[in-house]
């Protein structure tokens, strides 16, 4: 069983330098989990710890049965791809992928058979005799990455290994991730710091902030149900747009008010609310830039009144940057919407009309960040 298991693990530098605290993550047999957060959270900590390249402060790391906490890396049966490649620079690519298994002792026409077949997998045959300075980004990221597979190891831990390269090289390699999972069928621990990345990847996504779990889920959940303002404000590109608003009730229905407009809430959330035993206070309310619209011409209930800064042509969508009283919000609407299409698309300085469904808004507590329902 190749499992990963944390249990309240902990690093700190120094005396008071907390890197990773009280850190609780079960990684299932061949599942594919996407560690995520910005840049200094602690993530790559995390797989370094894993991998035994960090000493951990407190807690336990299991590798299926075995407690791993005074075990050597290369005992570990794992393996590792890095952000830099890290491939010997005086050897070819075959001698790059064979080179652990020439530690092991293993037969040369074994070793050659496993390299040939990694070789194919990753479709990098053909430059098997080549050194790594005569390869693209591209091309050494898939030696690194067919380095690993001739291990044949428990655990793959991936950290930012799309990081160096151009964008449109990181969705073909982000693609190729997908094909060589799908193939191997193994556990994986993938670091990033892209959430496209990780929505794309991941059977299942850990975000974390300042060495803390915010939260785990589907791409799905974390996406449609964040548990908090930061994963909210983390998940989604463009990012969820924030308002300062105030939950309001007349009798026993709750209503939002924001930018002076007021909000119904959908049945599902009204139960919600009433069920946690809400009541009138300061919320953060959030919505996804896809779920704002331009109100209909005559509508004045729940409507907000803003000015166009600028408009993004995106292909397939139109990026709206609109400025409601001091708050500026991005609206995302298709190109075949007739509100933005052709002549429709407002020029800068019109008034934008904008207005959202109660279903499509989240309510955070103000005080705690968390969501309410």
């Amino acid at each position: 069983m190749s499992t990963v298991t944390l249990k309240g693990v902990s690093k700190v530098y120094g005396q008071d330098v907390v890197a990773v605290s009280d850190f609780n993550l079960e990684i299932h047999d061949k599942e594919f989990v996407v560690l995520v957060g910005p840049s200094g959270c602690g993530k790559s900590t995390v797989l370094r710890m894993i991998a035994g390249l960090e000493d951990i402060t407190e807690g336990e790391i299991y590798i299926g049965d075995c407690l791993v906490n005074h075990v050597a890396p290369k005992n570990r049966d794992i393996a590792m791809v890095f952000q830099n490649y890290a491939l010997y620079p005086h050897m070819t690519v075959y001698e790059n992928m064979a080179f652990s298994l020439k530690l092991r002792k293993m037969k040369k026409k074994e070793v050659a058979s496993t390299v040939l077949q990694a070789a194919d997998i990753l479709d990098i045959t053909e430059y098997l005799e080549r050194k790594p300075k005569a390869l693209s980004g591209g091309q050494k990221q898939r030696v690194a990455i067919g380095r690993a597979i001739v291990r044949k190891p428990k655990v793959f831990l991936m950290d930012e290994p799309l990081s160096n390269l151009d964008a449109k090289l990181r969705t073909q390699m982000r693609a190729e991730i997908i094909k060589l999972r799908q193939r191997i069928d193994t556990t994986f621990v993938y670091v990033t710091h892209d959430q496209i990345e990780a929505m794309t990847l991941g059977d299942r996504i850990v975000i974390i902030k300042d060495g803390v779990i915010q939260q785990t889920g589907t791409p799905g959940e974390v996406f449609f149900h964040p548990r908090n303002l930061f994963v909210a404000g983390f998940i989604g590109t463009p990012p969820m747009n924030f308002f300062d608003g105030g939950l309001a009730k007349e009798g026993e229905r709750y209503k939002l008010r924001v930018e002076g407009a007021s909000i119904c809430l959908s049945e599902e959330k009204q139960r919600a609310l009433s069920r946690a035993g809400c009541g009138e206070s300061a919320v953060m309310a959030g919505v996804r830039p896809e779920y704002i619209v331009i109100a209909e011409e005559g509508k004045q209930e729940g409507v907000l009144s803003g000015t166009l800064i600028f408009s993004e042509m995106m292909g397939s969508s139109v990026h709206l940057h609109v400025k409601v009283n001091d708050k500026e919000l991005v609206v995302v609407r298709p190109t075949d919407d007739p509100s933005v299409s052709g002549a429709s698309i407002p020029s800068a300085g019109s008034v934008c009309r904008l207005s959202f469904s109660g279903d499509s808004c989240h309510l955070f507590d103000k005080e705690t960040g968390e969501n309410l329902i």
